[in-house]
């Protein structure tokens, strides 16, 4: 009885955990880290919130500092380029989670992320 129960919850939650992982890596942006070491890697933000963001339902990123230097970093949607987040200030080695700012399409990217010496 405990196989059959394990074996129908494994057949229930892969496919919501898998569906998760492909929403997550499906992010698409464009970088211009001007030079610096910044890193970035997406969120799966299904029901997950930080101390600054509100994240339910949210495509997010962490953006990673590496640099020994102040970095101000700001999303901005595509294609028209007029929706941007609030910029973040990132000092040395620390990170941030930023909301994505634009809209999920096929075949291409959704964001510009921008990084610059503060």
């Amino acid at each position: 009885m405990k196989r059959l129960l394990c074996a129908v919850g494994i057949v229930l939650v892969a496919p919501v955990v898998l569906a998760s992982q492909d929403a997550s890596q499906s992010i698409e942006i464009v970088t211009e880290f001007n030079g610096l070491d910044i890193q970035w890697e997406p969120l799966g933000v299904e029901g997950v919130s930080s101390e600054k963001v509100d994240l339910t339902g949210t495509p997010a990123v962490t953006v990673t500092n590496n640099s020994n230097e102040r970095v101000l970093c700001e999303f901005t949607a595509l294609p028209e380029q007029h929706e941007r987040t609030p910029t973040e200030l990132l000092e040395p080695n620390s990170r941030v989670v930023m909301k994505v700012p634009g809209k999920y399409t096929e075949g291409g990217p959704i964001a510009v992320l921008e990084c610059e010496r503060q």
